[in-house]
Formats: C-alpha cells, sequence, structure tokens
C-alpha cells in the first residue's frame, strides 16, 4: 500500500484496521491513515497544519493509541488528536504548544500517548496522558470523551521515550523518563520519586519494562538497570542489577519467559533476575537499530534496519535464529511493526507492507 512519505513512528493495528502516520506532500501537513487490515485499502485519513522543520523528516513519532472506538494521535509538533475509527471524524483537537506555552523538543515529540482509566466524581473516565514538558505542565490528562483537562503535573521538558502503566504493591502508577531523570506519578498526576542517572546526558528513548515490584530500564551513557520498590511504593534509587553490554540509544528491549532480550551490536539475552548475561548473538541483523516483537515466551521477532525479519527461539539452553525473510528496502525501515495474529504490518518508506507469518 503506497503511503505519501516516509515515516518513523509506529504502527497501530488491529484485526481490522491499520493506522499509520505521515507527512502531506507539501511537506507542511500531518497526514494519518487509516487502513482495512485485509486489503490494505485506505478506509478514511485525517490532515491538518503542522509546519516545521525537524531532524530525521518531520512526520509523526509517536505511535497512533487506540481506544475503544476511538483513536488518540500525536504529531511531532504537538498536534494532539481524537478520531472515531468507523467514520474518521474528528472528535476534539488541541496543540500542546499553543495550550501550554511548550517548546517542541529538538527531535520531535516523540512520547506515545498512554490511557488510563480512573474515576472522576465517581465516574469510570479513560484519560490520554501526554508529555508537553512545559514548567506546570510536565504531564497532562485529558479526557477521552472531550478533551477537558483532568489534571496538570508540573516538572521538566520531555524525554524521548513513552510512559508506561505498572502496578507496585497494589497501586497503579506512571513510570517514564523526562529529559533528564526517571520518574514516578499516581494517576493524579502527583510525582512520587525521581531518579537522576549516574552518567548524564541520556537522550531517554527506550520505554521502560515493567517486572512486577520491579522495573527495568536502559540508556546509552548508563546501560540496563532494575530497580525495586518498596512495600510504601517508593523506588530504592540504588540499582539492584545492572549491564554494561546492553546500553541502546533509541532501541527498547522486550520481555520473554525468562529474559530480557535487546539489540546493542549484537542481539543480548539477559536473565530478567540479575541482567547476567545468557546468550550474545552476532549477526549482521543486529549492527545498528532494529525493533523487537516478543510472544511473552521464548519466540522473538526481529524487523531490522535493513528491512529484514528474522525469527529467533531464545530459550535458556540455545538462542538461535530461525528463519529470515528480507523485504525489498523502499526506504527507511525504523517505524515500529505491529504484529496482531499470523499477521505482521511493517513499514518500508513509503510502503505500507502485511506479512503473513506461517
Amino acid at each position: 500500500m503506497k503511503l505519501t512519505s516516509e515515516g518513523i513512528g509506529g504502527i497501530a493495528a488491529t484485526s481490522n484496521i491499520v493506522i499509520v502516520g505521515s507527512r502531506s506532500v507539501l511537506e507542511d501537513s500531518d497526514l494519518f491513515t487509516c487502513h482495512n487490515a485485509r486489503t490494505g485499502k485506505e478506509m478514511w485519513r485525517v490532515r491538518y497544519p503542522a509546519k516545521g522543520d525537524l531532524d530525521y523528516g518531520n512526520s509523526p513519532r509517536a505511535t497512533p493509541l487506540i481506544v475503544n472506538d476511538r483513536v488518540v494521535l500525536l504529531g511531532a509538533f504537538g498536534n494532539l488528536t481524537v478520531v472515531e475509527i468507523k467514520s474518521g471524524e474528528i472528535v476534539w483537537q488541541t496543540d500542546l504548544k499553543l495550550d501550554f506555552d511548550a517548546d517542541t523538543p529538538i527531535w520531535g515529540f516523540c512520547g506515545s500517548p498512554i490511557a488510563v482509566e480512573v474515576k472522576v466524581d465517581g465516574k469510570p473516565t479513560d484519560l490520554i496522558i501526554v508529555q508537553p514538558g512545559a514548567k506546570e505542565a510536565s504531564l497532562v490528562a485529558y479526557d477521552l470523551s472531550d478533551g477537558d483537562i483532568v489534571w496538570e503535573s508540573p516538572g521538566r521538558p520531555p524525554g524521548y521515550g513513552s510512559l508506561i502503566e505498572a502496578e507496585i504493591h497494589g497501586e497503579k502508577q506512571l513510570i517514564g523518563f523526562d529529559a533528564k531523570n526517571l520518574n514516578g506519578w499516581n494517576l493524579q498526576g502527583q510525582e512520587l520519586w525521581s531518579i537522576s542517572p549516574q552518567t548524564p546526558g541520556d537522550f531517554n528513548v527506550p520505554t521502560p519494562i515493567s517486572l512486577g515490584n520491579r522495573i527495568f530500564v536502559t540508556s546509552e551513557n548508563n546501560g540496563s538497570r532494575i530497580y525495586q520498590f518498596g512495600t510504601d511504593r517508593r523506588i530504592n534509587s540504588v540499582a539492584q542489577a545492572r549491564s554494561d553490554l546492553l546500553a541502546p540509544d533509541t532501541h527498547t528491549p522486550v520481555l520473554t519467559k525468562d529474559f530480557v532480550c535487546g539489540i546493542h551490536g549484537s542481539l543480548f539475552c539477559l536473565d530478567k533476575k540479575d541482567l547476567k548475561i545468557i546468550h550474545e548473538v552476532e549477526d549482521d541483523a543486529f549492527l545498528e537499530y532494529a525493533a523487537l516483537v516478543s510472544d511473552g515466551k521464548d519466540c522473538l521477532l526481529v524487523f531490522s534496519q535493513t528491512g529484514e525479519v528474522l525469527l529467533v527461539k531464545a530459550l535458556r539452553e540455545k538462542c538461535q535464529i530461525l528463519d529470515r525473510l528480507q523485504l525489498p528496502i523502499q526506504g527507511t525501515t525504523l517505524a515500529h511493526p505491529a504484529l496482531v495474529g499470523d499477521r505482521l504490518f511493517v513499514r518500508l518508506g513509503r510502503e505500507l507492507a502485511c506479512l503473513k507469518l506461517d
């Protein structure tokens, strides 16, 4: 399926639809398109003005967020849009920079929106949380239904990764990076804790991984770390485990049954209890950036920067590449793929492709 431009934002998909972000031909607007997951046919498109100039192109960086019958779209210049999936009609739209006097990060707004459910006035409410990075609005929560602001949390400029929701000793927290620190917030936007890295200057791109009452994080200057939470739900600022072997600047590792698996020149499988190295697999596909998808058990899909898809089996006794397929390179392949059932949706420059996995 042809797209209007190259793009580096992740793909969002269900068994019925696929949603991707691009730029208009004149490079003055964001353009999100929704496609039939079976045929690739375009079902609708949303376009709005978004002028600017960034390194690595101007296309949206954030992955669209599908929440029930709506999808949340965030552009690299801070345009936040909620769309009805069935019709493609805009439900509400706002601009993070205008709303909060926020600055565009050097590489644009990259963190994908996250949805959490809370009670507002006793009523279950879906919140959409984003990181404008303004002094008085580092994090902001919007009501999904109408775009009303539910809370604003003061803090620092954003990092380039996404927030996660983790349950820590029975209570949920938002966890993620700003431009400097790793932080935790409750679902009302109150900052609970913050950890400054030993070595400053990380880009803070990789997304954290929840390990129950522990959290895994990684970055290029500080390597991989696991932090432990106490029963008071506060984090111990001294890492429980560390590894300097896995220190990617943009790649986000994934979990299998036994390992944290990530790519940093090689494919590393680290014991998720103590980050001791169990396997290191060398291959040209792992030399540069690659995206990983895990089945949560012992299988990994790798989508490399050279357009190659690999199937990897990661067992404690052995880690090996089972199969591989080189796709025709049509441009940048930095967009994270989406796996739905036996279908893998990938972006090859200006092409959206669907692979049937046997």
